[in-house]
């Protein structure tokens, strides 16, 4: 066995790579002396075919692989110490090992986005097909001098109307704010000396203007602005690999919507949108496009420096898959050509989550190019940091961690549906039941071992978990019922345990009786029935005592 290994390791070494040698001798290693570092120290190229490790056993010779090192990159934007969110997202750390690409590009569908910013233009893509005010379509597909992406709002009836309300030019210009404080936490240019950086230093950003300078913009807009993307992608060949949507609203599904989202699949891309900023339950309301719950969809709530789900974020267990910074964020200024740290704008809401996330996908594409987006949708959401604080209210209770998503960082994790369950007040002695969801959301495979309850009045009437072996995303079911024995307050646990003990967990339990149960029935009239039978023995006893 032991020789095994060592053959193993030997054959994973050994094909004419350079290695580092300490020896005295080095004439006792076979292969050819690049370089003598000191005395005792040398690069050596071992011939093909013999076994380092067995020459790492000889006596006085140490052999290592020649292990490349790189910079530390920490860039010189005078503004990040503004920037917590950063850091708490683990981009310095993240940016050892990428710090993005100019080949990756993320399409920014919102109310346009500043190019004329000194700390965005570079990172903004520029149309090479059109010269940009000559008021010619002069690359042919059907927008004017869209140099700088296109305002859909010009072309109300399908020609280009530079009257048009909202057609502030005809590219897409920002006359809100909106759209360049997301394009900036997407790409800010990095390492500048200009103001802060975006979770990437170098992305292309494509802008499509649908939404007017109010913010407002119909579901027409976007799919317009999405069959541009789309264009972008098969006709031009850019590489667009994700699309961000920070805006939403509560209405019926739109099948056309949906479609065209999915239609994005086709192509590899993509789309991020918010979860929105009214603290409402998504798996309850009809929160669009978020809710559509797409395989190339990411709907992402806000947390605050302390990974706290925000006050205003929605929420959903089932329908917002992960959460990013979305509070006291420092972003670019639209309009703002200064260099002051001044020239910043402080900013709140899921719009602001949502472009790290996108900003996150181009990353790891730029680091890792070969990965599809199913594979970067799911080590998006597996490699997040796990706060159990937000259990119940996001599909995996994770955190976008960029580190951990550039490394593949596996570590067991679990999501529950809840850390509370409550009957509330209950009336009469039935059972009444609950149910308790546990998923994995890391990367690994995750064994409950145990589901038990604590607590009188509160039992498991359906165990699906113990004993399960769950895979990423795999989910298993707990019902639980509360019987009371009488009147009063009552209060349980449910423990939950795992093979790996740091994932054990506990869910409080509590319910209200009304009334006292017994085994005549149910009566809300307090104990003054159960003494009806104790007064009749005692006019009996009565009785009998007048006729002795």
């Amino acid at each position: 066995m032991v020789w095994a290994l060592v053959l193993t390791l030997a054959c994973t070494l050994s094909f004419g790579a350079e290695f580092l040698v300490r020896t005295e001798d080095p004439s006792k290693v076979p292969g050819k002396v690049i370089k003598r570092i000191d005395d005792k120290t040398y690069i050596v190229r071992i011939d093909e075919g013999v076994s380092v490790g067995l020459l790492s056993h000889a006596e006085g010779v140490l052999i290592e692989k020649n292990y490349r090192l790189r910079a530390l990159q920490t860039p010189n934007d005078p503004c990040l110490s503004y920037r917590w969110d950063l850091d708490f997202i683990g981009a310095y750390s993240a940016w050892d090992l990428s710090t993005g690409s100019g080949s990756v590009y993320v399409a920014v569908l919102d109310t346009g986005v500043d190019y004329n910013h000194p700390d965005l233009k570079d990172n903004l893509w520029k149309n090479p097909g059109e010269i940009c005010t000559d008021g010619v379509d002069n690359d042919g597909n059907g927008y004017v001098d869209d140099c700088y992406g296109v305002n859909i709002l010009c072309y109300p009836e399908g020609k280009y109307d530079p009257k048009a309300q909202g057609c502030n030019k005809p590219d897409a210009m920002d006359d809100n704010g909106h759209g360049t404080s997301v394009a900036s936490i997407v790409g800010a240019v990095g390492n500048n000396g200009t103001l802060i950086t975006g979770v990437n230093w170098q992305v292309k950003i494509v802008p499509c203007k649908f939404l007017d300078s109010s913010g407002g913009g119909t579901i027409a807009g976007e799919i317009e602005c999405l069959n541009y993307i789309l264009d972008l992608k098969r006709n031009k060949g850019l590489n667009i690999i994700a699309v961000n949507a920070s805006y939403g609203e509560v209405y019926p599904d739109s099948q056309v919507q949906r479609d065209k989202i999915e239609e994005l699949a086709n192509e590899g891309i993509l789309y991020v949108t918010a979860a929105g900023n009214s603290n409402l339950n998504n798996d309850e309301v009809s929160m669009n496009p978020c809710n559509y719950d797409l395989g190339n969809m990411l709907c992402v709530g806000s947390v605050g420096s302390k990974g706290e789900r925000s006050s205003f974020s929605n929420y959903g267990f089932n329908k917002v898959k992960l959460s990013a910074p979305g509070e006291s964020i420092w972003t670019l200024k639209n309009g703002s050509a200064g260099t002051s740290c001044t020239d910043l704008s402080l900013t709140y809401g899921t719009s602001m989550s949502t472009p790290f996330v996108s900003g996150a996908v181009a990353l790891l594409k730029s680091y890792q190019p070969s990965l599809n987006y199913t594979q970067i949708r799911e080590r998006i959401i597996t490699t997040g940091r796990n706060y159990m604080s937000l259990a119940g209210k996001t599909y995996s209770c994770n955190v976008l961690s960029l580190d951990s998503l550039l490394l593949n960082s596996s570590s067991p994790k679990v999501c529950p549906s809840s850390l509370s369950i409550s009957w509330g007040s209950v009336e009469g002695c039935e059972s009444s039941s609950r149910e308790f969801t546990l998923r994995n959301t890391g990367n690994g495979v995750v064994q409950v071992t145990s589901v038990r309850v604590e607590g009188s009045g509160f039992y498991l009437s359906k165990d699906d978990c113990s004993g399960r072996s769950l895979n990423t995303f795999e989910e298993c079911r707990v019902y639980l019922s509360f019987s009371p024995a009488g009147a009063g307050d009552y209060s349980g646990r449910l423990l939950v345990s795992f093979s790996d003990s740091g994932l054990n967990f506990s869910v409080s339990l509590s319910a209200k009786s009304e009334s006292s149960c017994g085994s005549g029935g149910c009566s809300t009239g307090g104990v003054a029935h159960s003494l009806l039978p104790l007064l009749g023995l005692l006019v009996i006893l009565s009785r009998l005592k007048r006729r002795w």
